[in-house]
């Protein structure tokens, strides 16, 4: 229906959700201008009659009648069965949201000393967005305020401030240093969900960068190999080079170059190996000059190796 008040409620009170219904229901009333008959502002018109008895506000009447019912009926098509029950005998508007009022409203009274508990207790959760955070917070400040229980913005910010994760503790030093005026409760929200953004655009943007990164060498690599590969390789047809051709052809290679390096052997016992275009110098084990002063050696060999050095004994001078 085009002025029915429940189409702005997408959910049914369950007896749960009192709060968030009960504001819902509320707006939904006001938008179709009922709200005054069910908190009782625009009660029932008493009846007028003339000298002949006639009833002479008949129309204001009935046109009260007519709104009492269309409210009874927004109310009452917005609840489960299990929880409209309660409501048969009313009727009035004004009674069922009385006693809806009286049915939950003093059961989340009993909840209060939970509802602070989960207020203090609020905290981020791992890789939880601080718009999730600040909506989960602000949900248990309403449930509150919906029992008459005070609940100021300073409160709301401190608890907010105290329970930042680690990488907003700068903000938290520079929210210090705000003018008193300027710190309120939408500047503290709005300010924490832009650094929040911008905080997960970087780690994303970093993200991707370093896959990119990581994976290039791998991309070059597999180049490098296919263009390593013998010609032979490329004009078989038919013939694919699985990674098994690839290992063995490097084996063979490198074999290869062992044995042509150890050609190049000298008599005296040193050989020079070409390693990624580095000259080092190969020393046989028999002329070490460091043995002669870090090993115990026979006496014919300590004085061979102090005679390379050029040392010589006091006798011997």
């Amino acid at each position: 229906m085009e002025k029915d008040g429940r189409r702005h409620v997408v959910w049914c009170l369950n007896g749960k959700n009192y709060a968030s219904w009960k504001f819902g229901m509320k707006l939904a009333l006001q938008s179709v201008e009922l709200w005054e008959v069910v908190n009782g502002t625009q009660r029932q018109p008493a009846e007028r009659r003339n000298a002949d008895q006639v009833i002479e506000n008949a129309a204001d009447i009935t046109n009260w009648n007519k709104r009492n019912t269309t409210a009874m009926q927004n109310i009452f098509g917005a609840i489960k069965e299990d929880q409209s029950r309660i409501l048969m005998s009313c009727s009035t508007a004004q009674e069922m949201w009385m006693k809806l009022e009286t049915e939950y409203e003093e059961d989340a009274a009993d909840n209060a000393p939970l509802l602070w508990t989960k207020f203090y207790g609020c905290t981020f959760r791992p890789s939880q967005s601080v718009s999730s955070f600040l909506t989960e917070l602000e949900q248990i400040a309403f449930r509150l305020k919906s029992l008459n229980i005070a609940i100021d913005d300073n409160q709301i910010m401190a608890k907010i401030l105290m329970s930042l994760p680690p990488e907003f503790r700068v903000f938290a030093f520079a929210w210090d240093s705000t003018p008193v005026a300027e710190k309120t409760l939408k500047k503290l929200t709005t300010r924490l969900i832009a650094l929040d953004k911008s905080l997960r655009n970087d780690e994303e943007a970093k993200s991707t960068s370093d896959t990119a990164y990581l994976s290039k060498p791998n991309r070059d690599e597999s180049q490098h190999k296919e263009q390593a590969l013998p010609a032979q390789y490329g004009q078989n047809k038919g013939k694919s080079h699985p990674s098994s051709q690839h290992a063995e052809l490097n084996a063979v290679n490198t074999n290869a170059g062992v044995r042509e390096k150890e050609k190049k052997r000298t008599e005296k016992g040193s050989v020079t190996i070409d390693m990624t275009e580095e000259m080092i110098n190969y020393v046989s084990s028999q002329e070490q000059l460091a043995d002669a002063l870090t090993k115990p050696l026979a006496a014919p060999r300590f004085k061979y190796l102090r005679d390379k050095i050029g040392v010589r004994g006091v006798g011997e001078v």
